[in-house]
């Protein structure tokens, strides 16, 4: 059973068959809305991880220091990329007067940088701090038994 989960053929099965049968559900016959969940989410998901885990490729660019930078800064990313999205983002599609056929390009790459710049500066002041809390109560609490 652990050769199966090793191995670097299993990944890409799981994901062409995921694939294949979301692409037939949506382009030949509607599958139950069960079977297609299960293979368009879990199925999708563990292939990925699998694909990660068992070829080097994709572990070498995953540790590359832009993915590793983002992945430090992504809970923070996860928090603020809403209220930016729609406070900047609302003020800059209505107000900016950006007039441009790449109007919406020009709003997306702006939020992008303003949403990494800003998660990594509530990663350093909000993220890191509540991170030293929880470890000291957690270590009182751990302590106390």
């Amino acid at each position: 059973m652990k050769k199966i989960f090793t191995s670097k053929l299993t990944p890409v099965i799981l994901l062409l068959v995921s694939f294949s049968v979301t692409i037939f559900s949506d382009v030949v016959w509607q599958l139950h809305n069960t079977f297609y969940v299960l293979f368009n989410l879990p199925v999708k998901a563990i292939g990925f991880t699998l694909l990660v885990n068992n070829i080097d490729l994709f572990k070498r660019i995953l540790s590359t220091k832009f993915f590793t930078f983002m992945g430090k800064i992504s809970f923070s990313l996860y928090l603020i990329h809403i209220p930016i999205l729609f406070s900047i983002g609302a003020w800059l599609y209505l107000y900016a007067g950006i007039v441009s056929e790449q109007k919406i390009l020009i709003i997306f790459l702006l939020l992008t940088a303003i949403n990494i710049v800003l998660s990594y500066i509530f990663m350093l002041l909000v993220d890191n701090n509540a991170i030293k809390i929880s470890d000291r109560v957690g270590k009182y609490f751990s302590s106390k038994q």
